[in-house]
């Protein structure tokens, strides 16, 4: 069987890094304090054990993207510490004047912003996990295997608490949107995988139809695929839903360019019409619940967000250079707590908008060192995209990284998936492997 799992000495650490993400994703996406600070604290682990196994590059060897990566991390790490010790560069919070005639700090909240520090550096931490671990060819297809095998039991795990609790499928998130993200990604990453199962398949198996190709190809796969999508529909998230719609339409239009067999093109549209088709069968005989929740007004789900991020924006403004500090969301929401917009704000954990939150709280400077450590890190997969000969496994999973990471931009507009550890640290290590120039390429300049 082509999906069989082989663990050997190039692959163990792939699946240990993989393994330890999902269960973060089961543990709530590790959000809070102390499940995030724990995952955290492991994968920073697994690097350090990692740069034991894997030589470090000459600096020479290190493409330029992630070099003003680094270059941008550390500036943005020193931002943040600025901002938790009195200095003459960063002007201290307001807040502290009414506090204490002493010296304060930039941020409003010392404890909150040492809580998102280290989620930040357990994001970093899985970026460069993935990132040496998939510097072998072993060490990257047992990375992406991983994710596929072990989302099958994470999708189980989910539909049973569905069965239990009923309701919007929320996997003990806060938010039932947050894992919509989750599923979304490994509903791309499984299809990616059944286009590359199937352009690697057996000569043998050509002859047969597709839906026979897909159970001699890519039976694991396939599950996942269907498990995933499930899970994704009873979520009941309308933005998540669409925008899979909208992430499926990418990647089948951009597979179907760089293909280089009409056999294979073919077999692309093929899997487009089957998961059409799925979602109308699903939608139509399926869950009452998913076609009320479409059924509902959109206007009180939007005027409620639109408050809650016009409140925040309003914060923004307030100190829009420097931010209110790293991870001060629940502080600042109730110090703008107000009679008129108390129904709006109590109890969220978000703005539901994931770039109004970054610059409420770290301002300016943060939200541009942020964006720019970001964009090195996107251009370092579509880098490896551009290098990668069209058509192999490589890019195929680059290509697919980049438009799940501008899907879950995306939605970020209007929900907060990426603000969950766990989620979080299943993008890093994505962008970490998706972008990994393996040991042959690099022998070779």
């Amino acid at each position: 069987m082509v999906e069989s799992i082989e663990i050997g000495k190039k692959s163990s650490l792939s699946w240990i890094l993989v393994a330890t993400i999902f269960s973060a994703l089961i543990f709530g996406g590790a959000n809070n304090a102390v499940l995030s600070s724990f995952y955290s604290g492991v994968i920073s682990i697994l690097v350090t054990i990692g740069l034991a196994f894997y030589a470090l590059k000459p600096w020479q060897e290190i493409d330029w993207t992630l070099k003003w990566a680094l270059l941008f991390l550390v500036l943005f790490l020193g931002y943040i510490i600025l901002t938790l010790i009195p200095n003459p560069i960063l002007p201290a919070h307001p807040a502290w004047e009414m506090i204490s005639d002493e010296a304060g700090i930039a941020t409003i909240s010392f404890y909150r912003t040492i809580e998102g520090l280290a989620a930040f550096i357990g994001f970093i931490s899985a970026f460069f996990a993935a990132r040496m671990f998939t510097q072998s060819r072993t060490g990257r297809d047992a990375f992406f295997k991983a994710i596929i095998w072990l989302s099958i039991p994470y999708c189980l795990y989910a539909l049973s608490l569905y069965g239990a609790q009923g309701g919007r499928l929320m996997v003990n998130y806060t938010s039932a949107n947050s894992a919509a993200t989750s599923f979304y990604l490994l509903f791309f990453l499984s299809m990616n995988n059944i286009f590359v199962l199937l352009y690697k398949g057996s000569s043998k198996n050509m002859r047969f139809p597709i839906f026979a190709r897909l159970l001699l190809d890519a039976p694991v796969s396939l599950v996942a695929l269907i498990l995933s999508l499930v899970c994704l529909l009873v979520t009941a998230s309308r933005t998540g839903i669409a925008l899979t719609c909208v992430g499926c339409v990418a990647i089948f239009f951009l597979n179907a360019v760089f293909m280089q067999k009409g056999k294979i093109k073919t077999t692309v549209s093929k899997i487009a019409v089957m998961s059409v088709a799925a979602v109308i069968i699903f939608v139509g005989f399926g869950s009452n619940y998913v076609l009320r929740r479409f059924d509902e007004s959109l206007a009180q789900h939007a005027q409620t967000r639109e408050v809650l991020v016009e409140t925040h924006w309003n914060l923004f403004l307030q100190r829009p250079v420097f931010g209110h500090g790293m991870n001060s969301f629940h502080d600042l929401n109730q110090l703008a707590a107000t009679p008129e917009n108390w129904a709006s704000i109590v109890g969220v954990g978000s703005t539901h908008n994931i770039f109004v939150n970054a610059l409420e709280e770290v301002g300016v400077i943060g939200f541009s060192l942020g964006c720019l450590l970001g964009l090195c890190l996107i251009a370092g997969v579509v880098g490896h995209l551009a290098r990668s000969k069209l058509g192999s496994t490589d890019s195929y999973w680059a290509l697919t990284t980049c438009v799940a990471i501008c899907i879950c931009l995306l939605h970020g507009l209007v929900d907060f998936g990426l603000q969950v550890p766990a989620i979080a640290y299943l993008v890093m290590a994505l962008l970490g492997a998706a972008g990994a120039r393996n040991s042959k390429e690099l022998s070779r300049r």
